[in-house]
């Protein structure tokens, strides 16, 4: 016979014959039949993880039918809304203006899972991650005066959630460039991102400073998170620019900072351009300040001698993988018609390629002319390092790439190159299953029993995880 709802173990198809294989000499077959399932919900992750900002979503479906006899009440499923503090929201459709927090389940689509959005907010307190469950209740289905095994009143589910801060444990005030150096006379912009550590303030910030400015540069200084706040620049020293703080009143995550190198009259580089940016918050002696000091080299494009600069003299690459960098030439080839050739070696080729990512060889073509390879553009840099190249596990190794120019022989080119270093880093290192050990797990004969298994760090790309067993008896569902 058809099973009436899902809510009990499925009967296979009758009409296949090899669902019930018959002894020739004992034509007879047994059919056991499980009991139906509680009500109760399911799909529910065990753990929902998300960083400040993003979002994120999970599932949930019934157990079983809510209908016992056709009309019978469906089911609606509640998911609590967290308190605003915690900057989180729910919301179960995504098309309706507003945070809806219902399901509702009928004796059609309870077995369908529905979809719960889960939204983060980001803030600036860079403290500890958030902790918090999201709890689901349900109500409904069945009849006052059908059977209990239809009825949702009083099932509820439970979700650990964690919100996490990207910056916890970070070390503010902390600055991050985007590049070491600048050439003069060109576009090229040097991003600083300014962190501060707010909690060394008791209030809001009053004002900002650029002071110190050294070598032909000028800086802009912004608040990413908030477009409405005009950004302030100059190229000369301003102890009265307002905080950019916008509407709200709250302190941005960070503030950005450009600088870009305008052209002068002497022939010299600058090995500390930049200036000093300064967080002020209270007025005379009871101020609070907080000061970064942001240097760097800026070429000169009078320079007689050549230089390379490239984005980064330190990169990490993980095994198996690929990273960029960007290199540009201080100053225009002394035959701009010639050009000059750019050749990538490195010290290990079995551990790190290089090529220039414009025409994927080692060897560039930079001309001292405009087009695609001219002179005042950025080359980039494509590293791919070996695959299964660490051995030891968690043991870094280590690989430098030189570049090398030729084809300027005689003039500020010739005999330049520059050499930075690769970080080869094992994929794998601390990724383990949490637990660690799959301690031994019982259970009696058609049962089904739980377990959790979660990643210890997030990692780079989905993973999948496979579950075999050596007993065909055993099976496994997620």
């Amino acid at each position: 016979d058809w099973q009436r709802d899902s809510g009990y173990a499925a009967c296979p198809d009758n009409s296949v014959e090899a669902n019930y294989p018959l002894d020739q000499n004992n034509a007879a077959v047994t059919l056991g039949f499980a009991d139906k399932l509680a009500p109760g919900l399911r799909s529910l992750p065990a753990r929902l993880s998300l960083d400040e900002g993003t979002s994120g979503e999970f599932t949930v479906r019934l157990t079983t039918s809510p209908e016992e006899n056709s009309g019978d009440d469906d089911v609606t499923v509640t998911i609590a809304q967290p308190a605003t503090s915690t900057g989180v929201r729910i919301d179960t459709d995504n098309n309706t203006n507003g945070n809806q927090n219902t399901l509702t389940f009928t004796g059609a689509n309870w077995g369908t899972a529905q979809t719960v959005y889960v939204s983060t907010t980001k803030d600036s307190e860079h403290t500890a991650n958030t902790h918090l469950t999201l709890r689901l209740s349900a109500s409904g289905g069945g009849s006052r005066r059908g059977s209990r095994d239809y009825r949702y009143a009083g099932v509820t589910g439970s979700i650990p959630l964690t919100v996490r801060d990207p910056y916890e444990g970070a070390r503010r005030p902390y600055v991050n460039y985007s590049r070491q150096a600048l050439r003069e006379g060109t576009s090229d912009e040097l991003e600083v991102h300014v962190y501060p550590h707010w909690a060394d303030f008791s209030s809001a910030p009053t004002a900002l400073s650029i002071t110190d400015v050294k070598g032909s540069v000028r800086w802009e200084v912004s608040n990413p998170g908030n477009t409405s706040a005009d950004s302030q620049s100059g190229t000369a020293a301003n102890t009265g620019l307002p905080t950019l703080i916008g509407a709200g009143g709250t302190p941005p995550d960070h503030y950005l900072i450009k600088f870009t190198a305008q052209s002068d009259s002497d022939s010299n580089d600058s090995d500390d351009a930049g200036a000093k940016f300064t967080i002020v918050s209270g007025t005379g002696g009871s101020a609070v300040r907080q000061e970064f000091d942001l240097r760097f080299k800026v070429v000169d494009d009078d320079d007689s001698l050549g230089e390379l600069l490239v984005s980064s003299d330190r990169i990490e690459v993980a095994e198996g993988s690929t990273a960029t960098l960007d290199m540009t030439i201080g100053s225009s080839p002394t035959y701009p018609t010639v050009g000059v050739n750019a050749t990538l070696s490195s010290d290990d080729d079995d551990l790190v390629t290089a090529v220039w990512t414009k025409n994927s060889r080692a060897t560039l073509s930079i001309t001292g002319s405009a087009g695609t390879n001219s002179w005042v553009s950025s080359h980039g840099i494509r590293l791919t390092a070996a695959a299964n190249a660490i051995t030891v596990p968690g043991q870094n190794r280590e690989a430098e790439i030189t570049i090398s120019v030729a084809g300027d022989d005689g003039g500020k080119y010739g005999s330049v190159s520059k050499t930075f270093t690769v970080i080869v880093t094992d994929n794998t290192a601390n990724f383990t299953f949490t637990p660690s050990t799959l301690t031994r797990v019982s259970g009696a004969e058609g049962a089904v029993v739980a377990r959790s298994i979660a990643l210890s760090r997030q990692p780079s790309a989905n993973v999948t995880v496979a579950l075999a067993s050596d007993n065909s008896d055993v099976t496994f569902a997620s």
